[in-house]
């Protein structure tokens, strides 16, 4: 049997495993209002796309592309949560099907296959799935990426057309998501530690392929280094809109650790067995003693006979790489320079800890076993396992509030539909965060506010080189209202109720109800008998 045969998994596991985490993924994705950040997509992708550079050259660079290709998918499938979201849950599955491919490249069809279903299965994952950001379509873009590098390498990197496209591919990867960037430092890795470079299996012929696999990849390198550059320079200009991270705390041992990939520490204990058993079986593949009894999971039996066989699984290396530099980097960043790690962040090493925990749920198979290759029922069994550790986090992201701890944007906005009318008029608070500014219960529902009147809008966010709506505050409009129903939608937690309050009640209208929401109340006033024209 030939390494191609050995390492090549049957035509429709890629595809079926993908379409199984593109499902799990979207399921559930209509369920959770809209929270801030998927605030900004949306009024970026539905504003007049001839006002979108005026943005962007202001803020979120690093968003851009995104922004253009959820304009053109609203405009085909409308603005509903399940319709915007869905783009991340397709990325999810084309995420997963790249997974099953390389896996079995790296290491066997089993763990590309487990690879795949773990990576549908993770918390992050399944999170990012239905959020209408960017982080999935990087995720996709990341394994990808890395597959072509893999075949570049495979293939002995002879073709300049193929460097070419690989560095055009890295820079639109970065500008896709700007992190993506570091990504070929985990293809140096690859071409590094290689066992087949190019098609001759002569150790000679190798050394001269992987010579010229590296110059490729340097000067493909240096040239998406090139093709970045007017880009960094405008996000390294809007660096300023990341400043919020000093306020946050997020680089903590817990995130790094656990909330990042797992969500939380108990999850996380259970993921990093097998992430951990995968790396000590990949490191001693072919040694004797117990770790190469646990090792013989990753062999098959023809590489289990073969005395030439290596003794690590090559992939190991740069895999490891793509787990830890885009955590490392962000943490370095964050220390030295500036705030710069947020858990989200670092989603497109997700690859990575999918592909060493598969690896380490079929080397316990074949440990167990005792034979070498995978055993499939004890495969099952494993991520049955990983299923139930994680089915308690997959249910609390499907609940109508399970965004950003709390966002109930819909939920405010479906408060005022059921009593509200044309000719009332609508009001909001301030806020500390745009994020968790009411105002955005506005424009992420505006089917729901048909015919009512807007009297604090002064400049919208889309005839302004800006993302949000500039607003007066209540106390400029109140005396100038004359609608006999006001919704005065707050955010407690800001502070201003009581006294936008008070100043309804001065200019003549009276208090009637009172929801109050997770995060938001949404105040009702009717004008008093004899009130203020």
């Amino acid at each position: 049997m030939t390494v191609s045969a050995v390492r090549a998994p049957s035509r429709w596991v890629a595809p079926a495993i993908g379409a199984f985490a593109a499902i799990v993924g979207f399921w559930g994705a209509w369920i959770p209002s809209y929270w801030g950040d998927e605030a900004a997509s949306l009024m970026s992708a539905v504003r007049p796309l001839a006002s979108l550079p005026a943005e962007l050259l202001h803020v979120d660079a690093v968003h851009g592309v995104y922004y253009l290709l959820l304009h053109a998918w609203v405009d085909l499938f409308g603005l509903s949560e399940a319709a915007t979201r869905s783009l991340s849950a397709i990325a999810i599955g084309l995420a997963a099907s790249g997974i099953v491919l390389l896996g079995a490249r790296w290491w066997s069809p089993s763990v590309g296959a487990t690879a795949g279903i773990v990576f549908a299965l993770l918390p992050r994952t399944t999170d990012l799935a239905i959020e209408a950001r960017s982080y999935a379509l990087a995720i996709a873009a990341a394994v990808w990426l890395t597959l072509w590098i893999a075949s570049i390498i495979r293939r002995g990197g002879a073709r300049r057309l193929e460097w070419v496209g690989y560095a055009v591919a890295t820079a639109a990867s970065g500008a896709l998501f700007l992190y993506l960037l570091f990504l070929p430092a985990v293809h140096l890795a690859t071409a590094l530690t290689a066992t087949r470079v190019g098609p001759d299996p002569e150790p000679a012929a190798t050394r001269v392929a992987r010579t010229r696999v590296l110059r490729g990849w340097l000067r493909a390198t240096v040239g998406a280094a090139v093709l970045s550059l007017p880009f960094v320079a405008v996000t390294l200009a809007q660096k300023d809109q990341v400043a919020f991270l000093a306020n946050r705390g997020y680089l903590t041992l817990q995130n790094v650790f656990a909330t990042q990939w797992f969500s939380a520490p108990g999850t996380a204990v259970a993921l990093w067995i097998p992430i951990v058993l995968g790396i000590v079986a990949s490191f001693s593949v072919g040694r004797r003693g117990p770790l190469g009894r646990l090792a013989a999971g990753l062999r098959t039996p023809a590489s289990a006979a073969d005395p030439h066989a290596p003794r690590s699984v090559p992939a190991l290396w740069p895999t490891l790489v793509w787990l830890l530099l885009p955590t490392l980097a962000l943490v370095l960043l964050d220390i030295a320079i500036a705030p710069s790690y947020n858990m989200r962040y670092t989603a497109y090493s997700l690859p990575a800890a999918a592909l060493l925990a598969g690896a380490g749920l079929v080397a316990l198979s074949g440990w167990i076993a005792r034979v070498p290759g995978a055993s499939v029922p004890l495969v099952i069994c494993g991520l049955l396992a990983v299923a139930v550790a994680v089915a308690p986090h997959y249910t609390s992201q499907r609940t109508e509030f399970a965004k950003d701890g709390g966002a109930d944007f819909r939920a405010a906005a479906d408060a005022i539909a059921a009593d509200g009318g044309p000719g009332d008029a609508l009001l909001f608070g301030e806020s500390v965060r745009p994020s968790r500014n009411p105002r955005l219960v506005y424009r992420l529902y505006p089917d729901r506010f048909t015919g009512m009147a807007d009297p604090q809008l002064r400049i919208a966010y889309d005839r302004k080189a800006g993302l949000w709506d500039t607003l007066a505050p209540v106390s400029d409009v109140a005396s100038g209202l004359t609608a006999q129903r006001l919704w005065l939608i707050e955010r407690p937690a800001a502070g201003h109720t009581a006294a936008d309050t008070l100043t309804l009640m001065d200019a003549g209208y009276r208090l009637v109800q009172r929801t109050t929401l997770p995060r938001t109340e949404v105040l009702r006033f009717e004008r008093t008998t004899g009130g203020n024209p």
